[in-house]
């Protein structure tokens, strides 16, 4: 419980330290899926796939980072709803 509950911090003074210019720190398997805004920096957890937790799927672009919720349909596996969208600043 301690490390999901200081996560999101942790990952944002780690990227302060290590990579000053990251905007958006992406990790998995936290378990609990989830979006930590932090200052300038957002976390991105994407939680265990297999989990009773769910998951989350992250799809890129150059202006844009979307965070889906990842759905089961029939056999297959499939981005959901929106969860977060995350503008990205042009360097």
């Amino acid at each position: 419980m301690h490390t999901w509950a200081t996560f999101g911090k942790r990952a944002a003074n780690a990227a302060a330290i290590w990579r000053p210019d990251a905007q958006v720190i992406l990790s998995g398997h936290v378990h609990f899926p989830r979006v930590w805004h932090r200052g300038n920096r957002t976390v991105i957890n994407t939680g265990a796939f297999t989990g009773p937790l769910g998951a989350y799927v992250v799809e890129y672009s150059n202006e844009l980072i979307t965070v889906r919720r990842i759905e089961s349909r029939g056999r297959a596996w499939h981005p959901g709803k929106i969860v977060s969208t995350i503008p990205l600043a042009s360097s």
